[in-house]
């Protein structure tokens, strides 16, 4: 399980913490369905914290208010 991804692109290899938000943003974008924190968590083997994080540093992602990551759905503020 993922709870930590390389922060600084100088140091070691492995998945960049800005390579997961662009993924969970492409997860969102080509969806058919609306897609909740807990299924990007269970997507990418994370946390739903990591998976909020990453929606909170992405420009055009968003979520509700609402503390049970099953029903809190992100979406997408962009084209």
């Amino acid at each position: 399980m993922f709870t930590q991804f390389e922060r600084d692109k100088d140091v070691g290899v492995g998945v960049m913490f800005e390579d997961f938000i662009t993924a969970v943003g492409m997860m969102v974008y080509t969806n058919e369905r609306k897609v909740s924190v807990a299924d990007l968590a269970l997507a990418f083997n994370t946390t739903p914290d990591l998976v909020r994080e990453a929606v909170d540093a992405h420009p055009w992602l968003y979520t509700h208010n609402d503390a049970d990551p099953a029903k809190q759905i992100v979406e997408s503020d962009g084209e």
